[in-house]
C-alpha cells in the first residue's frame, strides 16, 4: 500500500512546488525596476577634494552618459605622458558622480 501511495504522494509535492517557484517568481518580477544607470552621470575634469560627499554641489560639472572618456576630448600630442603608444592624449584626474535611491 504504501509503495502505491508514493508516487501519489511525489506527484503532489512537485505540485506544490512548483506551484509555489511560479507564485514566487511572479511577485519578484513584479516588483523589478530595470534602470539605465548610464544616464545621468556628472563629471568634473581635475581634482575635487571633496567629491564623495553626497551633499556636495555639483551644479558646475558637466552632465554626461557613460561610457565616457575625458581624454579623448584633449588635444593629441607627444608630450603627453601616455606617449604616442598609449593615444598620445592627455591624463590626469577627473571625477564622476551619480546620484541615485535605493529603496
Amino acid at each position: 500500500m504504501i509503495q502505491k501511495a508514493r508516487p501519489v504522494l511525489k506527484s503532489v509535492m512537485l505540485f506544490i512546488l512548483f506551484t509555489c517557484l511560479l507564485r514566487c517568481g511572479g511577485e519578484a518580477a513584479k516588483i523589478r525596476i530595470v534602470e539605465d544607470f548610464n544616464t545621468g552621470w556628472k563629471f568634473r575634469l581635475g581634482d575635487a577634494p571633496d567629491g564623495q560627499i553626497p551633499g556636495l554641489d555639483d551644479s558646475s560639472w558637466r552632465d554626461i552618459r557613460l561610457p565616457h572618456d575625458w581624454s579623448i576630448e584633449g588635444a593629441f600630442s607627444e608630450s603627453h605622458p601616455a606617449t604616442p603608444g598609449g593615444g598620445a592624449l592627455p591624463g590626469g584626474v577627473g571625477w564622476y558622480r551619480k546620484r541615485f535611491t535605493l529603496p
